[in-house]
């Protein structure tokens, strides 16, 4: 027969199994803008980008003023000679003027300048 009598506590007993993970809490209110900071001091410049694309011709602009003289250059060369012209003159007629003459001892004409 059994009597009802306590016996001595046994040893632990293994711990059990990693339970299941929890809901998230609820998401809380946005707090209150703080004062703003005082302005940080400028960073490194950044390096150089690629060059862009050349943009079209403008117009033309106005005439500048003029410049001064310049110095005289230098003689250039001799050059070649050019086409003989048309005959003149008189290579077209002959003669149309005589001559006269006279002694200056007797102060006579012998003729005079005949023109046709």
């Amino acid at each position: 027969m059994c009597s009802n009598i306590a016996g001595i506590p046994g040893l632990p007993g293994k711990p059990g199994d990693q339970g299941q993970a929890g809901r998230d809490g609820r998401d809380g209110r946005n707090g209150l803008d703080g004062a703003p900071g005082k302005q940080g001091t400028q960073g490194p410049r950044g390096l150089r980008g690629t060059a862009g694309f050349q943009g079209k011709v403008g117009p033309q602009g106005p005439s500048g003023a003029k410049g001064e003289t310049g110095s005289q250059g230098s003689p250039g060369r001799k050059g070649e000679p050019g086409p003989r012209g048309p005959p003149g003159e008189a290579a077209n007629h002959t003669a149309n003027w005589k001559h006269c003459v006279w002694k200056k001892t007797d102060n006579r004409d012998t003729g005079k300048i005949k023109v046709q």
